[in-house]
């Protein structure tokens, strides 16, 4: 995403959640820890990462040429994320 779009973390995009999960993954991996948890940490980052974007200055994506007017909200991109995130956390779970 980075690559193609030129958007990096910061930017209020889909970015900002996608790489705090990763972080989140990344740290938490170990050798026999509770892959549920680990998802569920990351999660919950993707989450924090969301509703961030709702106090950043659009760098990238549409966000970034739309009166910032309507950016009250979090990037919608980064909530998608977080969204997707979570139902496949809750689809493992049950």
């Amino acid at each position: 995403l980075h690559r193609y779009g030129g958007a990096a973390p910061g930017d209020r995009t889909m970015l900002d959640s996608l790489c705090a999960a990763a972080r989140a993954l990344h740290a938490l991996r170990s050798p026999g820890a509770d892959p549920l948890a680990v998802l569920a940490a990351a999660v919950q980052s993707a989450e924090a990462a969301a509703e961030a974007t709702r106090h950043m200055e659009a760098g990238a994506g549409r966000a970034s040429y739309i009166g910032s007017a309507r950016l009250l909200q979090p990037d919608p991109g980064a909530v998608a994320v977080a969204a997707v995130l979570r139902a496949t956390l809750e689809g493992l779970r049950s």
